[in-house]
């Protein structure tokens, strides 16, 4: 609780001059602050009873509360209650994680209205020109546009007057440049800077929004955050929609909105701002006058980074000052890169608004051949710090750099500042009812004082079968590795094996993944397929990674034919509901293949299929304990039959169930006869390649039954591997008919067989047959083959033999 007085006085038309003659009035006032904001945890869920919410935290001034480092984490303390029960961490999880993964769709909106064409125009001390204030807000648009991290879908759009038939300058993309280049291309003649209507454009942005995710996409496999970003001065004159409507749409669609208030020389409607940014888990930013924009969007501090045409072995880059005082800053190049052999200028002073061009030479002879080194200069002011990272790739002649790259880091503008340190809570609700959940946190704030504040709010929740674990795979696509000397590395592409909820008791994984071509892939496509390889590895600081030295680390075990084994000690599984990536899966060799496309007018696509060994799961209860059975679903498994992840030029996933209904019922008893064997074939699904068709892979011999005429001493069979695995085959001598009198195979002249075939691979086996004894007519006999992997086959062979 706070006391402030507040001073009121009249000022002219212009808000400029006080008027004296008016006398000013005093009010001592009352102030209640929370003293931690919990800022928009709303709930999201998905099958079995998986809670997630994503949030920021705020202190008693507003502030947000740093969550970047570990140190930041250890100070906040979260209770969570379903009902009013505490959380309990013994018998269920919890995961706090940080926004960088997140799945954003972003709308940046622009206002283009008469009311920002001029405002700053009649700033008494240090006017803008009409129109000033629109291009420092695409300036500052530009950087915010640089700070958001490159996963996050960002679009642009604009309102200037009422009726618009178009407000979009670009749609959603990860692709920065276009974003910017859409940018600075856009603009509209100084008579077109209407009315306001940011009520009808906020509807048009969350329709825009709302319709990216598909309506049967997963939950968590859509945005996790939808927001729109706007400018605005508050104030609606035109819009058919109102701030009820707004809000009551974001709601519903789950977009968040973050207001950025300036003023345009007149009051500020933030009364209706608050409540929409408030109501749909956003926030408010105010900027008070037009300039303080760039501080929100652009850059808080002075010091601001550009990129500018550098040479063969040159890069080059801009120190602008966008404060309003002279900056002072100076450049300092990283120990360990000699090879940057000249920074020019390293220091100077810029005016407010100006800039000073820095060029960087790099000599590639001073790096050894087929190499890439990163070098990192240091940039120091005033007012902000930045870092210009170079990156250079050397190839196997190193008189000149292959590729020449510059990424340039400067202090974000606040609203970023801020968002980065969201963060995500996800856990378990024991309940298997909906309810009311209460998100309580506690801070120790840095002078060593607690703050607490909670969230409160009606969930809801997807049921689902506890038992049954979550597998996905996800691609980026098919990559051209810059830089890259190797053809077989030069085209490749990078899939992830994740899990999205981890039942109890989970020590092993069993998995095998393959390639294959789409059926009207070229025929040279097929056989340049042959040639990738698939290189599989823990996913780097995913799941299964651990850098504490005290705990069990999981194995990598390669079978062969694709399979793959992930084990650690029984007292070791993964956490309950943990989720993730489990497996890194980098093909190479695609050159051949991505070239076979060329001219068909089809993009290059290729498939990965995985199979899950549910069988080792497989555990009934006995007398003495109970079952222990559980499963994990998975794209090509029985909630999601056919799917297969497509490795083309755009990104993929392949989730674990065709529909969230699917995921929450699966249906499947995980110990029936036939659970893991769909077609009831008896080859399981582990091992068949068609697990929906009863009639496919078929037989391995064949033909069966087998006929030798009365004119032929010989008669040939074929064994063919048409599974997934390669096997080791023989002929059970002992129970072969008398009247076969030998055997032999390949081209009929070989005595042994070719005793291991792997897939796709077949054998000629030649029955010799001796008749001599026999009675005329049929006689029939049987021949066994057996298998080290499958099921032994019987052949029924029948032999006509001649009347004497």
């Amino acid at each position: 609780v706070e006391f402030h007085e507040i001073t009121v006085e009249a000022v002219d038309q212009d808000f400029e001059d006080v008027l004296d003659a008016v006398e000013k009035k005093t009010i001592r006032i009352r102030v209640e602050r929370m003293p931690l904001t919990v800022e928009g945890a709303i709930n999201r869920s998905r099958p079995p009873y998986v809670m997630r919410f994503v949030f920021l935290l705020r202190d008693t001034l507003g502030r947000a509360i740093p969550t970047r480092t570990q140190e930041d984490l250890d100070r906040i303390r979260f209770t969570v209650t379903d009902e009013g029960i505490p959380l309990d961490l013994d018998e269920t999880s919890l995961y706090i994680t940080g926004p960088d993964n997140l799945r954003v769709n972003l709308m940046l909106m622009l206002d283009y209205t008469g009311s920002m064409y001029f405002a700053g125009t009649r700033d008494a001390v240090n006017p803008l020109a009409p129109g000033e204030a629109v291009a420092q807000v695409k300036a500052a648009a530009r950087h915010f546009l640089d700070d958001l991290p490159p996963g996050y879908r960002v679009g642009l759009m604009y309102y200037n007057d009422r009726q618009q038939p178009n407000r979009l300058i670009h749609a959603l993309t990860t692709d920065r440049e276009a974003l910017k280049d859409a940018l600075d291309r856009f603009t509209i003649p100084a008579a077109q800077f209407g009315v306001s209507t940011i009520y009808d454009a906020l509807n048009d942005a969350i329709a825009r929004l709302a319709a990216e995710d598909a309506e049967d996409v997963l939950p968590f496999d859509d945005a996790d955050i939808r927001a729109i970003v706007f400018i605005t001065d508050g104030q609606d004159n035109a819009s058919v929609a109102d701030a009820d409507n707004v809000k009551g749409a974001a709601t519903d669609a789950r977009v968040r909105l973050y207001p950025v208030g300036y003023s345009a020389g007149g009051p500020v409607n933030n009364k209706d701002m608050l409540v929409l940014a408030s109501e749909t888990g956003g926030h408010l930013f105010t900027a008070g006058n037009v300039r303080n924009l760039t501080r929100l969007l652009g850059n808080e501090k002075g010091l601001s980074l550009e990129s500018a045409d550098g040479g063969l072995n040159t890069v080059r880059f801009r120190v602008v000052n966008v404060g309003e005082t002279t900056l002072l800053w100076n450049a300092v190049v990283e120990d360990g890169s000699p090879w940057i052999t000249n920074l020019s200028p390293v220091s100077g002073a810029v005016a407010p608004g100006g800039a000073t061009l820095v060029t960087a030479q790099v000599n590639s002879a001073m790096v050894s051949p087929n190499q890439a080194v990163l070098g990192i200069i240091h940039i120091a002011s005033d007012n902000g710090e930045g870092v210009a990272s170079i990156r250079m790739e050397v190839g196997a002649d190193n008189a000149l750099p292959e590729a020449l790259t510059l990424e340039l880091w400067d202090e974000p503008g606040r609203i970023w500042a801020e968002l980065q340190h969201q963060l995500v809570l996800t856990y378990v609700t024991p309940r298997q009812t909906g309810g009311r959940y209460s998100i309580r946190v506690e801070y120790t704030q840095p002078d060593g004082t607690d703050i607490t504040g909670f969230f409160e709010e009606d969930g809801v929740f997807y049921p689902g079968d506890v038992l049954a674990g979550q597998i996905a795979l996800r691609t980026s696509g098919i990559q051209q590795v810059l830089g890259e000397t190797d053809p077989d590395e030069a085209v490749r592409a990078e899939v992830y094996v994740r899990t999205d909820y981890v039942p109890r008791d989970v020590t092993r994984f069993r998995m095998r993944f393959f390639l294959s071509a789409p059926d009207d892939a070229p025929a040279a496509a097929l056989s340049a397929l042959a040639a990738a390889q698939m290189w599989v590895e823990l996913a780097p600081d995913g799941l299964l990674i651990t850098d504490d030295p005290f705990q069990p680390t999981w194995r990598l075990l390669e079978e062969g034919d694709g399979i793959y084994n992930l084990l650690t000690a029984q007292d070791n599984p993964l956490p309950y509901a943990s989720f993730g990536n489990l497996l890194k899966i980098t093909v190479t060799g695609l050159g051949g293949y991505v070239a076979a496309f060329a001219g068909t007018g089809r993009d290059p696509e290729l498939f990965v299929e995985m199979r899950m060994d549910n069988a080792i799961y497989v555990s009934p209860a006995t007398p003495s304990q109970p079952s222990r059975t559980k499963y994990f679903l998975y794209p090509g498994g029985p909630t999601n039959p056919d799917r297969l992840l497509s490795v083309s030029l755009t990104p993929d996933a392949a989730p674990p169930a065709r529909s969230a209904f699917d995921l929450a019922f699966p249906g499947i008893d995980p110990e029936a006869l036939f659970a893991w064997d769909r077609d009831e074939d008896g080859l399981p699904d582990f091992y068949d390649p068609y697990p929906d068709r009863a009639d496919l892979p078929g037989r391995l011999v064949t033909p069966n039954p087998f006929e030798i005429g009365a004119a032929q001493s010989v008669g040939v069979l074929t064994i063919r591997n048409n599974r997934l695995d390669t096997f080791s085959w023989g002929i059970e001598t002992a129970s072969l008919p008398a009247w076969i009198s030998a055997i032999s195979y390949g081209d009929g002249t070989a005595s042994e067989p070719q005793s291991v075939l792997t897939p796709g691979e077949r054998e000629r086996i030649y029955l010799h047959v001796d008749r001599t004894g026999l009675p005329g007519g049929f006689v029939r006999g049987t021949v066994r083959v057996n298998t080290d992997l499958f099921a032994d086959e019987e052949i029924q062979v029948t032999v006509l033999v001649s009347a004497p």
